[in-house]
């Protein structure tokens, strides 16, 4: 039986650290694995790689091929590692366990068996996956068994985005709703919120959630339950005060006096004229928020007045 130099089959020093022996295992590993390298020789290459990674890899197994050393044969029949369990090596997996004669009389029988799995974390690291033996095999049908129920446990309902309109929020409504091959009408609460969810329960667990999206207005925004409406005023018409109608959600309209020297951007609350709270039915409010507008096709007149409008401005400014 040949002695084995696992130094050189990894291509290192005697004195390699142990970075430097797992970095020599993972570049050989890559270039003689059997799902990359076909050429003739290299699967018993990529398992000699492996018989030497699974020693030198492991501190225990290290120290006892170093102090054997080429007078392992004065050792083959006295029996003192032939049978002992060395352990996994740090959890690590083997691709293939067909270690030779000489590892088995050292190292024994017991480590040959468990190390068929031992180099399954580095190799999955570099992408490959390993040989399994039976109990793995077995184990793996038993979860494939098992995972179904687990899944059926855990089945995430199924969400939908609906889009409703203001006025859908602030009156309630009936939306009939096209899921699979199935229609049905869906009843969309008054005051529902933005980003709620109304279950849908399915057959089997597989629940759907209708979650809500309020859709933009062409007049309207919201801020909470509250309403906003921007109204253009002329910036004469906000000078000397006016009376403006307003539309409101509801489809009516209300008229508003906008007070002498109003500002842009003031706003004037109409209270109860807002959203209703799904749960107490209270209302938000409404608020009008004046835009001042500067009126467009100025004849030269009007020009004329806005610029002594602007002349005594000035003037007044220097006293």
């Amino acid at each position: 039986m040949e002695y084995k130099d696992y130094y050189k089959t990894l291509g290192l020093d005697k004195k390699a650290s142990e970075k430097e022996i797992q970095k020599a295992y993972k570049n050989l590993a890559k270039k003689y694995h059997p799902d990359v390298n076909k050429a003739k020789g290299a699967e018993a290459k990529f398992k000699e790689l492996n018989e030497a990674y699974e020693v030198l890899g492991d501190k225990d197994k290290k120290q006892k091929y170093d102090t054997l050393g080429s007078n392992w044969n004065q050792y083959e029949n006295a029996g003192n590692y032939a049978h002992q369990d060395m352990g996994d090596i740090g959890g690590k997996k083997f691709y293939g366990g067909d270690f030779s004669d000489f590892f088995e009389t050292i190292f024994g029988s017991s480590s040959k068996s468990q190390s068929a799995n031992s180099f399954g974390s580095i190799l999955s690291g570099m992408g490959f996956g390993g040989q399994q033996n039976n109990q793995q095999k077995t184990r793996q049908k038993t979860q494939q068994h098992q995972q179904p129920h687990q899944e059926h446990k855990k089945i995430e309902a199924q969400e939908i985005e609906v889009e409703v309109s203001i006025e859908e929020v602030y009156e309630g409504s009936k939306k009939l709703m096209e899921i699979g091959e199935k229609k049905i009408e869906v009843s969309i609460p008054r005051g529902i919120d933005e980003g709620h969810k109304i279950r849908i329960k399915g057959s089997s667990g597989n629940d759907i959630h209708l979650k809500i999206k309020i859709k933009k207005h062409d007049l309207f925004k919201l801020e909470g339950k509250n309403i906003i409406y921007e109204v253009p005023v002329v910036d004469y018409d906000a000078i000397f005060g006016i009376e403006v109608t307003v539309p409101t959600i509801s489809g009516s309209s209300v008229t508003l006096k906008i007070p002498q020297m109003t500002q842009s951007g003031k706003s004037l609350r109409l209270k109860n004229l807002g959203l209703p709270n799904r749960k107490t039915e209270e209302r938000g409010d409404m608020f009008v928020k004046a835009k001042i507008m500067i009126p467009k096709d100025l004849s030269e007149k009007e020009k004329s007045l806005y610029q002594e409008i602007k002349d005594l401005r000035n003037l007044k400014d220097k006293y």
